[in-house]
């Protein structure tokens, strides 16, 4: 440990130089020479076969601090980084990393939009990096193990604390749902079906639970048990894991249950031509005082010529300002020569000035 604290100032003391900037051309030329992929493989060969590797780091580096040895050198500790990062945690891997967290970095380049350095090889990132990679596999082991001694003792401990859990250990959690039986899969699901009160609480697991196990059932009712941000990840998801008529009618069920209706009015873009019931609840909510946005959003995605016309009949025979502004809008939006056609039509048909005012109003916030 004290040589390793002295070799960490005496990084900061060498390293104390000023930073050199290179051109993409320099990097290039100098990392692919032959002589630079032999030795950056010798590198990290003699690395993983020392006896002692940080004293090997430490006499490789001292010898390479100037010049394009430098850069030479920032390549090749980040390429045993990219090396240590497939390998299991170990103490020397870990001093290792520990080191390239504070090392004090000494290439530079112009990043591409040509206003701020940024280093050659982002060092410090990629140690840290490797850290949560570590961490995310010790947390999937983890609760790997626990789940499979009682599920259910498992997620109640966990309740109200999912959220507090770092991004590593929350990544070890959800990839441990992989892990778990067919019998503690099933074990869970009847839990958290059984009273919707035992999902509150565990929101962000039972959202991921769901999708991974692809429990219609349990999908059905989560919808309506987790929160907001939570309803809206499974919404968002869940045509990667259930069949599209499948999808269409949870999105038509949220709906009507009134929970995350804008978010699901928006998402039904995709359906609006394959499923009668999603494009007829659209048309349903274009005058909604508070949803005809979302709806309109949706039905502009339409490449259905009928379904075109028959916006067109219903702002002829609408009543309803909101209505006809939302058709306008969706016209305006869809960019098919149809609709198009249709809209000047209607513009020609419509002498009211608010309509062309409608216009105007998407034109400018278009531009």
């Amino acid at each position: 440990m004290i040589r390793l604290l002295l070799f960490t100032v005496y990084l900061l003391i060498s390293f104390n130089l000023s930073a050199t900037l290179y051109s993409e051309e320099e990097i290039n030329t100098t990392i692919n020479k032959d002589s630079v992929i032999q030795s950056s493989k010798e590198f990290v060969r003699g690395f993983f076969t020392a006896q002692k590797p940080m004293d090997y780091v430490e006499n490789y580096t001292s010898s390479r601090l100037s010049g394009k040895e430098l850069l030479i050198l920032e390549h090749q500790l980040y390429n045993l980084l990219n090396q240590v990062a497939q390998q299991p945690k170990q103490q020397y891997l870990q001093d290792f990393v520990n080191q390239m967290k504070t090392y004090q970095i000494q290439t530079y380049k112009i990043d591409e939009e040509g206003r701020m350095q940024r280093p050659v090889y982002s060092i410090h990132s990629r140690a840290k990096g490797i850290e949560n990679i570590w961490q995310a596999a010790e947390s999937v082991n983890h609760y790997s193990a626990v789940f499979k001694q009682n599920p259910i003792s498992a997620i109640n401990a966990l309740k109200n604390k999912v959220d507090t859990l770092s991004p590593p250990r929350w990544l070890g959690l959800k990839n441990s749902i992989k892990n778990l039986s067919v019998e503690n899969k099933h074990k869970l699901a009847t839990y958290f079906l059984s009273d919707i009160n035992n999902i509150q609480g565990l929101d962000k697991y039972v959202s991921h639970f769901t999708l991974l196990t692809t429990n219609k059932e349990l999908l059905a009712k989560s919808l309506l048990g987790v929160d907001k941000t939570n309803g809206e990840y499974v919404l968002r998801s869940m045509a990667q894991y259930f069949s599209a008529d499948f999808v269409a009618k949870m999105l038509v069920t949220t709906v009507e249950n009134k929970k995350n209706q804008a978010f699901a009015l928006s998402l039904m873009n995709t359906y609006v031509d394959t499923h009668s019931e999603i494009k007829q609840l659209l048309f349903d909510y274009l005058k909604h005082i508070k949803f005809s946005s979302n709806a309109a959003f949706a039905l502009s995605y339409t490449k259905n010529s009928e379904t075109l016309k028959q916006l067109e009949d219903r702002y002829i025979n609408s009543e309803s300002s909101r209505e006809k502004k939302h058709i306008i809008f969706c016209l305006q939006m869809n960019k098919s020569k149809p609709s198009k056609t249709i809209l000047k039509q209607l513009l020609a048909y419509d002498n009211d000035p608010t309509t062309k005012a409608w216009i105007n109003q998407f034109n400018r916030e278009s531009k």
